[in-house]
């Protein structure tokens, strides 16, 4: 099997980061007026081509995907601000993805990816609200609570697709001292990477393949998640100037 992948992204400044944002404010509007005047509006274009070249018996898979991302990022009032952003994926040239290998009866791994695995007909309709948040900062520490970027080592963008995976919920950073950073969160929806929907924890735990139990069955917890919220708390220190330490939970 070989594997070919081509990846073209821009973006327009301010630069679009996949993640929770951890910048401090550093000015504050004084009216509800240039609050939205002095905020900015942000873009971002990404193409991605993906073949699969299987044995000569097996069936080829290919995808040509374009997607284009615009938001907004208000600016400060008392701490405040809110953003949103929204993201267009367009299917330009592609295999069927209904079809599968006449011998394995599988059908494409990795190429559906770039769409909406769980509607592979789905041609036309795969926009996704991405951003919808509140934000408070106060010197280097910051609440958000809404649809938004994040980047834990559990839960991540996971970029290796069209877009990546998002969160809703409340994330917080606390910087009490310097070199210490707490940040945690309550998190109560998610939205995988290769969907354009957005789920509850327990559902979205279904999403992707399930895998195996130890004794080589398939696992049967698909659809028999019930779990409304994800909690979690770390901690990160910079103990040396090229060695950070960082310890967290999630229950």
């Amino acid at each position: 099997m070989l594997l070919l992948v081509v990846k073209l992204t821009s973006a327009q400044l301010p630069s679009y980061q996949h993640h929770t944002e951890r910048v401090s404010v550093n000015t504050d509007s004084s009216s509800l007026q240039s609050f939205f005047r002095n905020g900015k509006f942000y873009g971002h274009g990404r193409y991605y081509f993906m073949a699969t070249d299987n044995d000569r018996k097996l069936k080829d898979f290919y995808a040509n995907a374009f997607g284009i991302g615009i938001g907004y990022k208000s600016a400060a009032i008392k701490g405040f601000q809110f953003g949103l952003s929204g993201y267009f994926i367009y299917n330009l040239y592609s295999s069927d993805f209904t079809q599968t290998d006449a011998t394995t009866k599988v059908g494409s791994r990795y190429e559906i990816g770039q769409f909406d695995m769980l509607n592979p007909t789905n041609h036309h309709d795969m926009d996704r609200l991405e951003d919808l948040y509140l934000k408070y900062s106060h010197k280097k520490s910051t609440v958000k609570f809404g649809k938004q970027h994040i980047k834990t080592p559990f839960i991540n963008p996971q970029d290796g697709r069209m877009r990546p995976t998002l969160v809703e919920g409340l994330l917080f950073d606390w910087n009490p001292i310097q070199k210490i950073k707490v940040e945690g969160g309550w998190l109560f929806g998610v939205s995988p990477r290769s969907t354009v929907g957005w789920y509850g924890i327990g559902q979205s735990m279904s999403i992707f393949g399930t895998g195996v139990n130890p004794n080589g069955k398939p696992s049967g917890y698909a659809g028999n998640v019930n779990s409304n919220a994800v909690y979690f708390a770390g901690v990160t220190m910079a103990l040396f100037p090229k060695l950070r330490y960082r310890c967290g939970t999630f229950i």
